[in-house]
């Protein structure tokens, strides 16, 4: 019984409207579109009741994402580069406090994080998303 109910709420987890596999934003992008994108990347790593949108949390786009936010400068850009550093260094302990974060400044009232995707439901989720979006 516990595995059908978890099954059921990996469904649930994985429910969301579209994936990308790589960023929209660019170096002339303003502080909502970087935080919208960020967002997103945490959908592949966090547990939430509701998603709207995912990004691919790769190298590449971590990468990315630190080279533009280099460029910027708004309240809040060295908690965003901070966020992106620990991406990078492969660190995710904490994606759960950066989804709710980027989410409180967007103005979140559905969809609040509270637990972090274990490695067989992300991949999962890449694949059920990612995937798909690669072979349309």
């Amino acid at each position: 019984m516990a595995q059908v109910e978890a099954r059921e709420e990996f469904k649930e987890q994985t429910k969301y409207m579209g994936g990308e596999v790589t960023l929209s934003i660019s170096e002339v992008s303003d502080e909502d579109s970087i935080m919208e994108d960020m967002h997103k990347m945490t959908h592949q790593k966090v547990k939430s009741d509701e998603k709207w949108g995912a990004i691919e949390m790769s190298q590449a786009n971590i990468d990315e994402l630190i080279e533009i936010l280099k460029l910027k400068q708004f309240e809040g850009v060295d908690r965003l580069k901070e966020i992106a550093m620990e991406w990078k260094a492969g660190d995710f302990s904490k994606v759960v406090n950066h989804h709710n974060h980027i989410w409180r400044k967007q103005g979140g009232t559905i969809g609040v994080a509270y637990g972090i995707m274990s490695p067989e439901e992300e991949a999962e989720f890449c694949y059920t998303t990612i995937h798909n979006k690669r072979r349309m």
